[in-house]
Order: structure tokens, then sequence, then C-alpha cells
């Protein structure tokens, strides 16, 4: 309440925004954004089995999309994009769309003004696509190497072709000065900084031997004994024997589907160049580098099935149509039990269980209590009076769920202490990120001293294996009433 906005409003907010107006109770909202997650992670799983049908046999088009569907329900990041509010999924959908607008449109017989209306609608996708993740501009490469070709089998008038290069430049030069504040303020500044700071090796393995494997199967990351992206900065990998293995399976993985790229770079030029000229920025968003390739996971099917019929042509070809059927439904079953399995197994890791059915079951009840009881402790408190003081990724997180309003410590803290009623939340929700909960607690203490002597009643406390959540109640110590700065003849007041 006390500090002025971001001036960038990000697009993957302002789309769910509507469902923040027609509702006025937040689990009404979080259910309606909810559904709409659902729609567009179905839909980008169609385009992506239409991709991926491009290498496959026309008997196998229907294997393509039951893999397109099966990999989005057992994948935990799409899975997360169905629960949460990400970027990912509508930036694939509108990736994918323009794609294959700009591929349908180019590849056409006809001329290009008798599809002003395919050219309006990329338009739009690409515009809304840009404002989602400034990587956009990839896709005007893809667009130009299918005008490149148009061009070069088909009469294309001087105007026409001047048109095709001006509209898009000046267009991004619009994008890029409407939206200068986040580029070059914020966006730009962090890939320089991990570009200097971050482990090359690190990055390099973190590509290949994690990020890209996990869009083949998609819960591979959750077989290591140590997530490698772990550190922003310096990921490590192969710290167990297993992790080793699996960090060379992973590797792998990344050749066959580098053989793919290779074997079928006239088939797929355009979308091939789109993720070559993407992925070195990608590369250096080290945390966030695998779910960023979700975007283009539909080309790396495409490769990866593209590599592995080259390699396995010569011996497919003595085998019957009945044995080729039955070590399909086998490989199914083996890969989707195994799926299961580290899905289970992870959870119950995490959820630190002895048994592996009861972990997830366990986890999931005591994070659902742990934050449910949260929201009601701060909903019963009266909300003209409360102020809520958080730090991280909770900052502004309860003035959506439960309507209290947030504040950012600054001077004016003790006075504002005396006026309200002012509670500070600290919450975690896996044993990892629990671990160091009371160091947070001394963390915050030591913070909010740079602006006062103050007192800690702790009012609400909820504490689990698997999640903990503490709220403590501010007041001024002992002396610190009288002695409060007099700001009104400054003309200052509390905020």
């Amino acid at each position: 309440m006390n500090v002025d906005p971001f001036a960038y409003a990000a697009m993957p907010g302002v789309l769910r925004a509507p469902f923040l107006y027609i509702f006025d109770e937040f689990d009404s909202q979080l259910r309606g954004i909810q559904l709409l997650n659902v729609a567009i992670v179905a839909t980008t799983a169609t385009m992506s089995a239409y991709i991926l049908s491009w290498a496959l046999p026309r008997k196998l088009h229907p294997a393509a999309i039951a893999f397109a569907f099966a990999f989005v329900v057992l994948s935990p990041d799409w899975l997360t994009n169905t629960f949460v509010p990400l970027a990912d999924a509508p930036y694939a959908l509108l990736t994918l769309s323009c794609i294959l607008l700009s591929s349908s449109v180019l590849t056409s017989e006809r001329s290009i003004r008798s599809h002003w209306g395919a050219v309006a609608l990329f338009a739009v996708l690409f515009i809304v696509a840009f404002l989602v993740r400034f990587t956009a501009p990839v896709l005007l490469v893809a667009v130009a190497i299918l005008a490149r070709g148009r061009w070069k089998n088909a009469t294309v008038g001087k105007r026409t072709r001047r048109a095709m290069i001006a509209i898009p430049v000046v267009l991004l030069l619009i994008l890029v000065a409407l939206n200068s504040q986040a580029i070059f303020g914020k966006y730009l500044g962090e890939l320089t900084w991990f570009f200097f700071a971050a482990d090359k090796t690190g990055m390099g393995l973190n590509v290949f031997g994690a990020a890209i494997p996990s869009q083949i199967i998609p819960v591979f990351n959750l077989a290591f004994d140590i997530t490698p992206p772990a550190s922003r900065l310096q990921p490590v990998f192969g710290t167990t024997t297993s992790d080793s293995l699996w960090t060379g399976f992973g590797l792998l993985i990344s050749g066959i589907v580098a053989i793919g790229f290779a074997r079928s770079t006239r088939r797929i030029l355009p979308e091939t160049a789109c993720l070559l000229a993407v992925l070195p920025i990608l590369s250096l968003m080290i945390p966030s580098t695998t779910r960023y390739l979700m975007s283009y996971q539909a080309v790396l099917w495409f490769a990866f099935a593209s590599g592995m019929a080259f390699l396995i042509g010569p011996w497919m070809s003595r085998v019957s149509l009945r044995q080729f059927r039955t070590l399909v439904v086998g490989a199914a079953l083996l890969g989707g039990a195994s799926i299961i399995f580290l899905r289970t197994a992870n959870a119950a890791r995490t959820a630190d269980a002895v048994s592996i059915l009861e972990g997830p079951r366990r986890y999931t009840r005591e994070v659902a209590e742990t934050f449910r009881d949260l929201r009601n402790f701060l909903e019963s408190l009266p909300r003209e009076r409360t102020l809520v003081i958080t730090s991280g990724g909770e900052v502004g997180r309860w003035a959506i769920i439960a309507d209290r309003a947030h504040y950012a410590p600054d001077s004016l803290l003790p006075r504002v202490v005396s006026a309200s009623d002012v509670y500070a939340v600290i919450s975690c929700g896996t044993p990892a990120a629990c671990a160091p909960f009371d160091e947070w607690l001394n963390i915050r203490a030591r913070r909010l001293a740079r602006y006062g002597d103050f007192k800690y009643e702790k009012v609400f406390e909820h504490r689990t294996a698997s999640a903990r959540a503490t709220v403590h109640r501010l007041s001024l110590a002992t002396g610190m009433r009288n002695a409060l700065p007099d700001y009104s003849a400054s003309g200052r007041t509390d905020r």
C-alpha cells in the first residue's frame, strides 16, 4: 500500500484479469483462471500433436494425439500451468498459433493479399505473444525463412516485399518502445547478470542434460537425487553415481534430438531456426530454462521422433506389424508405469514419508491444511485496521487471497504500528523450504530493527512435517511509544 507499483503490467496476468472482475471471491476467481488454463493447455497439446504427426506415418497419428495429452497430464510443469497463472502455456499456445498460421499463409498458392484476415490475426497473436514474453521476435525468424522460400518459388511484387519487411520491423520497434521500461530496466539486466555470473559448463549441462530431455520425458528432472538447477548460477550435475548416469542418459536424448534436427532440417527449417535463435537466451535463465523450452516442445518432439526413426529404421524393417504393435504397447506401459513411479516417489520424498503411497496424500493434506488455516486466520482480522508484512514471493499474496493490505517496511513503520494492527507473516510449503524457517525469523527481525525497536507476539502458528506458517503481531517496545518522531510539521501523515 505504500510502494509505487511497477509501471509494467505483465500480459500473463492481464489475460486472467477478467476473472478478477467477474467473481468477487478468490476461490471462484482462481477456479475460473484454472478452467481457462485447462483450455489453453488442451489446445496447445492438440497443436503439438499435429506438429509431431509430421514425423510419423499416418497410422501412428492417433499415437501422436495420445502422447501429447498424456505428456501434459504427467508433466509437473504443465500441471502447474493448469493450477497457476503462469506465462508458459499461453506463450506456447501463441507461439504454435503464429508458426502454423504463418506457414499456412506463406506456403499457400494464393496471393498474400487474399489472406488479409489471417495476416491480421497473426499480427494480433504476435503482439500478445510479445507482451507475454519478450522473446517473441524469434517468431519473425521463421516468418523470414518462409517468406524467402515464397519469393524463390512464386512471383512477389516489390511493393509486397517491402511491405512484408517494413511492417514487422515498424511493429517490433513500436512494441519495444512501449515496453522499454520492462525490457531495459529489468529483463535485459537479468540476462546480463546471468551471462557474466553463471557457470558456463553447468549452463550447458542444464540445457542438454536436463532441460531438453525433460521435454521428451515429462518427469525427467524428478529422477535426479539432487535437482541440478537448485543453484541459480552454479547448477551441479553428477553429485551422486545415479545422477551421473542419469545426466549421461539426458545427453543421449539430446544427441538423438540433434540427429533428428540434422536429418529433418529441410522439413522443419523455420521451426528449427526459431528454436536455435532463442536457445542462447533461454540457456542463460538457468532456473527457468526447462519451463521456457515448453513453448518449443512440439519441435523437439518432432526432432526426437525423426532421430529415433533414423536410428532404429534398419532394425524395424525386420519386425512384423504384430511385433511392432506389441513393442509399442509394451513401451507405453513400461514408460507410463515408470513415470507414475517417479512422480509418486518424488512426492513421497518431498513429504519425507516412509510409505511411497501415503507420502503424497499426507503431503497434500498437510500443505492444504496449513495454508487454509492461515487464510482463515487472516480473514478473521478486521480488514480496516490490518496490515500485513511479508517478503519475497509472498508480497501482495494476501491482498488477493484474503483482501488484507500489505505494507512494505520503511521509516514510518513505528507510526504505522502504533496506529494500525500490523502482522508479519512467514510461510513455507515443502520440507526443504521450511528447513531455514527459524533463520528467516531472525533475518526478518534484523531487517525490521532498522526502523525501530519492536516486540513480536505470536498470534498464529501451524506446523507440520511438510509446511509451516507463523504470524506475529508487531508492537512498539517499552519506551519507544513516547519517542515517535512528529511528522506533522512537514505535512507527512500515516500511509
